[in-house]
Order: C-alpha cells, then sequence, then structure tokens
C-alpha cells in the first residue's frame, strides 16, 4: 500500500512540532500505570461487615453477656455438641448443671439420651445468639442444624432444631449450664385450706415458656373431692397473673378419695423474662360429692347434687 506523500509529510511535520507534547503525554500515561499498579499491589482486601453480635441479647441491645459467662458458654456449647456428635453421651451429661439433670431429666441418665438421641440423630453443627438476659440468667438461643459440608446438600432442604440454654451461677459462684429450655427450681411456701381440704404449694420448677408448680392436696372430709375431671366447661385450675386466668396445661383428672392426699404438678404458660407478677393459682370448681361415678352422662346431675362447690385460691 503507497502512502501520499503529502499525508507522510504532514504525518512527520506535526510530531516534529508536537513531540515535546506528545513525550510528556506518554509519560503521564506511564507514571499513572505504575502507581496504579503499586496501589493494587498495596490495596489490603476489604473486611466483610457483618451484625452477627452472639453474645448482645436479642430482647435488649443494651444487654451483653459478661465475658467470662460468655467465654464460658462457647466453651460448653463446642463440647457439648463435640461429645454429642461422637455418642459420648455420658461426657455430655456431665456437661450439665446438678439441677437441670435433677429437674429436667429426674437424675436418670437414660432420660437424657433418649432426649440427645432424638436431637442427634446425624452429626450436627450449631449457632448461638444470646436471647434475654434477666435476674441473674443469661440465655441463649441454640440452633442445631445438619453438618452440610459432611453431608453435602443434595436433595436436603436446610432445617434445624431450635432450644434455649442457660448460663448462671450456683450458690458456689460456680458457672453451670443448663440445656432443654429449663432455668431453675425454687422452693416456695404457699398454702390454703378449709375445712374440706388443704394445699400446700411446695416448689417451682422454672422453663422458658412455662412454670410447672408442685402441689400438694389433702382431702379432709369423708367425701370424694373434684378438682379436675374435664366435666365443667371453663377452666377448673387457673394461674392469676396480674388479673390474667391462664389455665392449665395438663388435663388429667385430679380426684381425692376421703382422707386422701395426693401430690400433683401442675403447669402454666409464662415467660421468665415477663416482668409481671403472679397472684396465685385458683382452683375454680371444686366439687364435694358424696356419690362420685366420674361418668360424663351423669356429671351434670352430680354437679348439680353435690353437697359443696366453691373456688379456692391459693394467694402467692
Amino acid at each position: 500500500m503507497t502512502i501520499n506523500p503529502d499525508l507522510r509529510i504532514k504525518v512527520r511535520n506535526f510530531f516534529k512540532k508536537n513531540s515535546k507534547l506528545i513525550i510528556v503525554f506518554i509519560v503521564v500515561i506511564m507514571i499513572i500505570t505504575i502507581v496504579n499498579k503499586i496501589l493494587t499491589f498495596n490495596k489490603k482486601p476489604s473486611e466483610l461487615s457483618t451484625t452477627y453480635t452472639p453474645n448482645i441479647s436479642v430482647l435488649d441491645s443494651s444487654s451483653e453477656v459478661p465475658k467470662k459467662v460468655s467465654d464460658s458458654f462457647e466453651d460448653f456449647i463446642e463440647q457439648y455438641v463435640i461429645y454429642c456428635n461422637i455418642g459420648d453421651y455420658v461426657k455430655a451429661y456431665n456437661l450439665i448443671s446438678d439441677d437441670c439433670k435433677k429437674n429436667y431429666f429426674g437424675n436418670d441418665y437414660d432420660n437424657f439420651v433418649d432426649y440427645v438421641s432424638q436431637k442427634f440423630g446425624s452429626k450436627k453443627r450449631y449457632a448461638i445468639q444470646n436471647y434475654s438476659n434477666y435476674d441473674g440468667k443469661y440465655i441463649y438461643n441454640v440452633k442445631l442444624f445438619n453438618d452440610f459440608l459432611a453431608t453435602g446438600l443434595t436433595n436436603e432442604a436446610y432445617r434445624y432444631q431450635e432450644e434455649k440454654m442457660t448460663v448462671s451461677y450456683d450458690e458456689n459462684k460456680n458457672i453451670v449450664f443448663s440445656i432443654g429450655n429449663y432455668i431453675e427450681e425454687r422452693e416456695v411456701q404457699y398454702m390454703a385450706s378449709n375445712e374440706y381440704m388443704k394445699v400446700d404449694v411446695t416448689n417451682v420448677i422454672v422453663k422458658y415458656g412455662f412454670v410447672v408448680y408442685k402441689v400438694k392436696l389433702t382431702n379432709r372430709s369423708d367425701y370424694t373431692i373434684v378438682i379436675q375431671d374435664g366435666n365443667v366447661d371453663s377452666a377448673e385450675i387457673s394461674l392469676d397473673v396480674e388479673g390474667e386466668y391462664r389455665p392449665c396445661t395438663e388435663n388429667d383428672e385430679i380426684i381425692l378419695a376421703p382422707g386422701e392426699t395426693k401430690i400433683v404438678n401442675l403447669s402454666f404458660t409464662k415467660f421468665f423474662d415477663t416482668n409481671t407478677k403472679i397472684n396465685g393459682i385458683v382452683l375454680n370448681a371444686v366439687r364435694v360429692i358424696e356419690n362420685y361415678t366420674g361418668n360424663p352422662e351423669t356429671a351434670s346431675q352430680e354437679i348439680e347434687n353435690a353437697l359443696d362447690k366453691f373456688s379456692m385460691t391459693v394467694s402467692f
């Protein structure tokens, strides 16, 4: 291809005339290129930002678990999950508090094994989040989910199990751990009585979402006393929480033969960290019956012919 002589001359004259400017331009481009490479090479990788704060309460962001307690819980949950994953249930059982062993598992190791084996059918991983800190108890929400690094995600949806675990100090100022939503046991002394019966409330077991009262019932009469049998339209037993009457969650019959004493557990919904006052347990429909049959077909007639009918409140 032949270049036009006039064009060649014009190009040559342009470079001669602007040679200094062209050199400066090239030098500037080279400097910019070198500086960019240096900056790129020395640039620190950006850190991912996160709002994950496992030791700050979900319910109150101003409440944080003390470092000694949070470190202890993180060590506990790591060891607990490891032991459960490998089936070393004895070591896992020994990590939880004596109070939890007694009042949640009845001091029965086999009950604990049944509980854990239902949760650890396969290898699990965990995630923790402080949920609530109330009355000296640090409550964590613990999620257990399948170890997808071991099992993979093929044909498997993401599922998890969730429970509350509690960190607290025992009477000797040692840090202890409870599982299964269990919080604590408290001894109490509440009593009510009349000519027919005596009611003693001796202790309460507190879980995160409800309370269980141990109640001793004594029939002082020569007649059958019916406290709960399902033959009354309204709740037969309730818990007075600041004027809100919450029905007993147990539906078992509670019937006292003449002179009989019986110990029962009465459960009611009550969140541990709600600052509401419990006023007492109310037995709403106590019936004193001479010839009790328990037959639903004759229940209304037996209630109508009862020797006495009354409500009894055990005030707290």
